[in-house]
């Protein structure tokens, strides 16, 4: 409370200090502040001060309350408030200031906090390179700390794309797809050639299933496009925040990365390539798998010949002829094409006379037979020897188109793991190095923008001021 010592004879403020008016949980104290007078005479505040004590000293109602009155004795409480105040309350200004300060410190790591020597930026490009090919592997081996788990994530969607969709597809294609008993027929006739084969000639087998096991070459080829590009989506996912800052460094880290990924491609494709045209090189028709390794076929082929074999009894039995002979099963199914049993076909068969020979002499009003057309077709019904021929060449073909879908399924996804995506993990980070770690090159990958430069600085005399801040607050003693 100002007390005035100007106020009128008779009138004081005793009850007003002494809490008889206001009540105060503290009490009040009693000061005299300079008048304007004071202050246009420009008297000092020492003193004022002694002003102030000869008038409470003096004063009849005041002089017995100079314990509550005075200037000095309000700084004093004032302070020791303060104090108090300040003790209780330090511990949480210490904690916001440590997390303030730690904020900073961090931001100030994804800055760079180095003195701009050669060393000190080499340091700091070793360690974005590393952390780079660091996150690229975990990231194909699934050992991320923050990995998402939402959704698949680099090296789960490198297997989805073996077990969901490479798989999905070959498991769902069709062995006979495309191929029609018309063209099985025409295979066998093309095959047999200019002879009448008693079995079903070996190579008309191999033509016919080589076809189909060739369409397996597409989604072999396509799986390796798809993780290609998964790799590359991999790439771009590590955007790690020590590249955040440097625009050329993250350009030139993605475009080397990339180029690494990409160069494995070729030969992933050819290595692929080259699984599918083994087999088609070779058509083991030995494989215990194999249905016609297994006897199967050659119960089959005497099931058919004792079938037709009856068939001609009957037919003989019923034009008063004897029966026909039983037909001698070789151990093969497969034929082989029947070579002419007088040899050369330069040679002429005894009792064969030339075409020239054999026209000599005859009027020219004979018949004469039409032309052979440019392409011939198969137009007749399929008798039920062709059908069985038709339904065994079938049946061969899905059980080995089976085999070549199971070893491709299985053969692929190893290649393009061996030859891409392991290769790229073991070989990233080296390549890396060898190609970006050049102290000539470090100012320029180390250009940074100025608007980020100015964030780092802002950053850097902040982080300064808390430090200080810290080291005031430890040293305060109460």
């Amino acid at each position: 409370v100002g007390v005035d010592d100007l106020m009128d004879k008779g009138t004081d403020a005793r009850d007003v200090l002494m809490g008889k008016v206001i009540p105060l949980r503290r009490g009040f104290i009693g000061v005299i502040n300079r008048s304007q007078q004071d202050i246009n005479t420009n008297k000092t505040i020492s003193a004022a001060l002694d002003g102030e004590r000869r008038f409470f000293e003096t004063h009849p109602v005041y002089k017995d309350m100079m314990g509550s009155l005075g200037t000095p004795l309000l700084a004093k409480t004032l302070s020791k408030m303060l104090t108090e105040h300040i003790r209780l309350t330090m511990p949480e200004i210490k904690r916001k200031i440590d997390d303030m300060r730690i904020a900073l410190e961090n931001e100030m790591a994804q800055y760079g906090d180095y003195d701009g020597s050669a060393s000190a930026q080499g340091a700091y490009i070793l360690t974005a390179l590393t952390a780079f090919a660091d996150d690229f592997r975990d990231s194909i081996d699934g050992t991320m700390i923050d990995i998402p788990i939402d959704e698949l994530y680099g090296g789960a969607r490198v297997m989805y794309i073996f077990n969901e969709i490479f798989t999905h597809t070959l498991e769902n294609l069709d062995p006979l797809e495309n191929l029609t008993d018309y063209d099985i027929r025409t295979a066998i006739r093309n095959v047999a050639g200019a002879t009448s084969g008693v079995f079903v000639p070996e190579e008309s087998f191999e033509l016919v299933v080589k076809r189909q096991i060739a369409r397996l070459e597409a989604p072999a080829i396509e799986c390796v496009q798809l993780v290609h590009d998964e790799m590359r989506r991999i790439v771009s996912q590590c955007d790690t925040p020590e590249l955040e800052r440097y625009p050329n460094l993250r350009g030139r880290v993605l475009e080397l990365a990339n180029q690494v990924v990409r160069e494995t491609l070729a030969y992933t494709k050819e290595t692929v390539e080259d699984l599918v045209q083994m087999e088609l090189g070779y058509i083991n028709t030995e494989h215990p798998d194999f249905i016609g390794a297994s006897g199967i076929i050659q119960q089959m082929i005497h099931d058919l010949v004792d079938s037709m074999a009856a068939e001609r009894d009957k037919e003989n039995t019923r034009a008063g002829k004897s029966p026909a002979r039983e037909r001698q099963i070789s151990g093969n199914w497969f034929g082989t094409k029947q070579k002419d049993k007088y040899g050369s076909k330069n040679l002429p068969v005894p009792g064969q006379q030339s075409r020239t020979q054999s026209t000599r002499g005859m009027d020219d009003d004979q018949p004469t037979l039409p032309s052979v057309p440019s392409q011939i077709r198969i137009m007749d019904d399929p008798t039920k020897r062709e059908r069985v021929e038709t339904e065994m060449i079938r049946a061969l073909l899905t059980s080995y188109f089976d085999i070549a879908r199971k070893n491709i399924e299985d053969a692929v996804p190893k290649a393009v793991m061996c030859f891409m995506v392991n290769k790229c993990k073991s070989t990233m980070e080296q390549r890396l190095l060898t190609e970006l770690y050049n102290p000539d090159n470090f100012p320029d990958l180390l250009q940074e923008s100025g608007a980020l430069a100015e964030q780092r600085r802002r950053c850097h005399d902040s982080l300064q001021l808390l430090r200080k801040a810290t080291q005031v607050l430890a040293e305060v003693v109460f």
